[in-house]
C-alpha cells in the first residue's frame, strides 16, 4: 500500500532523511518507532504530500505522492494541529472536511467526534482542549472523509489511561479495514497494537519487522521458583544457552530471577525440566517483558554509519 525509497531530506544543509525504505502493507497498523529527532515526523509529513523529498520516491496504492497523485487517500494527523487562536472545534473540523470534499459534513464531523469520545463538542475552543482533546480531535480531523490511509503523528501523546484505552480500541478497529502507519515513543503500544515496526535513527531505518521479530542480542526468561537460591543458580548455569543470571529479588511468593540466554536458542523446556529434576519447585516461568525495548536500545545505540 504505501512504498517508500531511497528517501533523502536536506533541510538548511542538514540531512534529516538518508536512504529511507520502508513498506506498509494493506490494512495493516504499522508503528514508526525512533527516539526524538530521528526524521518520523518529517517522513510523515513527505508522505501527506506537505513537504517535498529532495530525492527518492513515496508511492501510496501505486500514486505517486511527489505529484500530488494521492492526497485524497491520506488522512494526516500532524502532532499539533494547525489551528489558529479562537477557532471552535466545529469550525476546524467543517475547514478539514470542505478541502477533502466531503458531502454530508455535519454528519461526518457528528460521527467522528463521537468516534473519538467527544460528542457535542463542536462549540468549543480547541485551544481552550486539553492536549488529550486535541490530539482526539486531530484523530477526527484525519478521518473525516473516510481516507483508506491514516497518517498519525503520536496519536497517543498526551493521554491518560482511560483516554489511551478508547484511542487504542479506536485504531484497533482499522486493522483490515485502513492502512495505518503511526509514529510513537510508546513502546508497549507498539508492541500490543501494531503488526509491523518500522525503527527510525538518525534518520535512517535501522530494523523493520513484525514485533516479536526485533529481538534483543539475548532474551531473557523470568523464572519464580521456591529453593535454595545457590542451588537455583547452579542449576541455571548449567543449561544450554543460558548466559548467566542477571538479577535476583526475593518476596513472599519466592525466589524471582532474570535469566540471560542466547537469541537463537529456547531453554525454557530443559530449563524447567533440569530445575524440577534438582528438586526445586517452579511456580513461573517465561519469557520477561520489555524484549521490545530492550531491542529499541541496542540498535539506537549502535555506532552511526558512516556517510
Amino acid at each position: 500500500m504505501i512504498e517508500v525509497r531511497e528517501l533523502r531530506k536536506v533541510l538548511a544543509g542538514r540531512v534529516v532523511l538518508e536512504d529511507v525504505s520502508f513498506s506498509v502493507p494493506r490494512g495493516s497498523v504499522t508503528a514508526f518507532l525512533g527516539p526524538n529527532g530521528a526524521g518520523k515526523s518529517t517522513t510523515l509529513r513527505i508522505l501527506a504530500g506537505a513537504t517535498a523529498p529532495t530525492s527518492g520516491s513515496v508511492t501510496i496504492d501505486g500514486r505517486d505522492v511527489r505529484r500530488g497523485a494521492a492526497r485524497d487517500l491520506v488522512g494526516w494527523q500532524p502532532e499539533h494541529p494547525p489551528t489558529a487562536s479562537g477557532v471552535r472545534v466545529g469550525e476546524y473540523l467543517a475547514f478539514v472536511g470542505r478541502v477533502r470534499g466531503v458531502r454530508d459534513l455535519d454528519g461526518e464531523i457528528r460521527a467522528e467526534l463521537s468516534s473519538v469520545g467527544l460528542a457535542g463538542r463542536e462549540p468549543d475552543r480547541v485551544d481552550a482542549l486539553s492536549k488529550g482533546e486535541r490530539v482526539r480531535v486531530g484523530l477526527a480531523a484525519a478521518r473525516l472523509g473516510d481516507p483508506p490511509v491514516l497518517l498519525l503523528d503520536e496519536p497517543t501523546s498526551g493521554l491518560d489511561p482511560g483516554q489511551l484505552a478508547g484511542i487504542r480500541n479506536l485504531l484497533e478497529r482499522e486493522r483490515g479495514r485502513r492502512t495505518v502507519l503511526l509514529s510513537t515513543h510508546l513502546l508497549p503500544e507498539a508492541a500490543a497494537l501494531c503488526d509491523r515496526v518500522v525503527l527510525l535513527h538518525r534518520g535512517r531505518v535501522v530494523a523493520s519487522g513484525r514485533p516479536e521479530d526485533l529481538r534483543p542480542s539475548g532474551r531473557r526468561l523470568r523464572v519464580l521458583v521456591r529453593g535454595d537460591e545457590e542451588r537455583v543458580r547452579r542449576t541455571l548455569t548449567e543449561v544450554a544457552g543460558v548466559r548467566g543470571v542477571e538479577e535476583v529479588s526475593r518476596d513472599e511468593r519466592g525466589l524471582a530471577l532474570l535469566v540471560a540466554c542466547d537469541a537463537d536458542v529456547d531453554p525454557r523446556a530443559p530449563l524447567a525440566a533440569a530445575l524440577v529434576s534438582a528438586g526445586v519447585d517452579v511456580l513461573e516461568l517465561g519469557r520477561a517483558a520489555g524484549e521490545l525495548e530492550q531491542a529499541f536500545l541496542e540498535l539506537v545505540a549502535a555506532p552511526e554509519p558512516a556517510r
